[in-house]
């Protein structure tokens, strides 16, 4: 059995789900990116540039902390935040609420999907990357922004913090 992290074997295996020996096999990036099609130039390309960009990208799903992330945003006050991924469970429309409610909506950017080049150039606009998810076995995204040089913010709950802490490499 392969996982990614050593907290998703460890998952299995409380589980009951390592019926065979574990291998922790982490996932890598291809920082270049050059065979993946591109989408969302459009949206990168229309993002205000007045206040440092603060950048989430991933799937728009309960589980992924994105109304937390929306409340820091409000604390910071001097940021804008970019929100790039597909909403499969149809969140947007009461996450742009939430952000209306706490005062957030004209510093906050819903993307769409953004793949390719736009990827690159997000993270390229990006002054920090921030993966808020309550549970993430592994957390692609993160690897793709640290990856791209930018500082990562990510909760406990991602896969990856446990490295992330030990290499002092973003904060946890």
């Amino acid at each position: 059995v392969v996982a990614s992290t050593a907290v998703e074997a460890r998952d299995l295996e409380r589980m009951g789900l390592a019926v065979a020996p574990v291998a922790v096999v982490p996932n890598g990036v291809d920082a270049e990116g050059d065979d993946e099609p591109s989408s969302g130039e459009d949206a990168v390309s229309a993002l205000e540039r007045d206040r440092p960009l603060v950048v989430y990208l991933g799937r728009i799903s309960w589980k992924k902390g994105i109304d937390q992330l929306l409340a820091a945003v409000a604390a910071l006050g001097g940021v804008r935040l970019a929100i790039a991924g597909t909403d499969e469970e149809g969140l947007e429309a009461r996450l742009r609420r939430r952000a209306s409610e706490i005062g957030v909506a004209e510093r906050t950017s819903f993307l769409g999907e953004v793949r390719g080049r736009a990827k690159r150039q997000l993270l390229a606009r990006a002054a920090v990357f921030v993966l808020p998810s309550l549970s993430e076995n592994f957390g692609l995204a993160v690897l793709e922004a640290m990856a791209a040089g930018v500082p990562v913010v990510v909760t406990r709950g991602v896969g990856l913090a446990s490295e992330i802490a030990a290499s002092r490499c973003g904060v946890v």
